[in-house]
């Protein structure tokens, strides 16, 4: 479901019809059926919905339909369950991150990221082994980062990780200064959530992204459902920030 508001009834419809259009046309997504709602007004603003049942022809294709039509409300149909080759999955979350990356560039815009208790650092094997039988993702992640030191810029990087991100180890590297510290941390991590996945990719944009394990990644409807709401929250926000750049939270 997709919302359109705006000061005109005309305007609003317009809109929506525009909108459907273009869907129709995009790549890797097949339009089944679509219905428009009825134009509703209050506090003389206008708003109505479009309600279009779509087919998607790989993650790449759904990925992008988040971030750019930022539905209101999503219900995923079928699979109940997807296992993509850890490649098109990464492949979904690099259009993530390069999207995201040019928009925040251009816009200066940063996240403000609230920086919770660090977690530790370091899994024993077993526990390793538990976790990838559980379906968590193993990976390697890069980011660029800045602190007063080196240990300043990697526990800044530590504490504004998920709950479901588990550090097996960092590295740290200097790219331009040690003093204070400006260069990248790279983190190797099993990831039990693969929104959470999804998520880390937006809000820190890693130089790189690898993953070790497994080859190929589940996801449920839930999970589907959740990366895209919360890509399309995420660049929806965006939007209203084109000409006001700030720290968004």
């Amino acid at each position: 479901m997709i919302e359109a508001q705006g000061n005109h009834k005309d305007v609003v419809k317009n809109s929506l019809k525009k909108l459907s259009e273009k869907l129709k046309k995009e790549d890797g997504i097949t339009v089944k059926k679509e219905s428009f709602g009825e134009v509703i007004e209050e506090d003389k603003t206008f708003s109505s919905v479009l309600e279009a049942d779509l087919e998607f022809s790989g993650f790449l294709s759904f990925v992008q339909a988040s971030i750019f039509y930022t539905p209101s409300a999503v219900e995923m149909m079928e699979p109940a369950e997807l296992s993509l080759a850890k490649g098109e999955f990464l492949e979904g979350v690099a259009e993530i991150i390069s999207i995201a990356g040019t928009i925040f560039s251009k816009l200066n815009i940063k996240f403000d990221i609230k920086g919770g208790k660090k977690g530790e650092v370091g899994l024993k094997e077993e526990d390793i082994e538990f976790l990838l039988d559980e379906g968590a993702i193993r990976t390697k992640i890069v980011v660029e980062k800045t602190g007063k030191t080196r240990q300043d810029a990697i526990s800044k990087v530590l504490k504004t990780l998920g709950n479901q991100v588990h550090v097996n180890a960092v590295k740290s590297k200097k790219v331009k200064s040690e003093k204070p510290f400006d260069g990248v941390i790279g983190i190797d991590a099993l990831i039990s959530d693969p929104v959470e996945f999804v998520d880390l990719a937006v809000k820190h944009r890693p130089v790189l992204v690898e993953i070790r394990e497994p080859e190929e990644i589940r996801l449920t409807m839930l999970d589907l459902q959740d990366i895209c709401l919360n890509l399309a929250s995420t660049f929806f926000e965006l939007s209203y920030k084109v000409t006001q750049p700030e720290e968004i939270g």
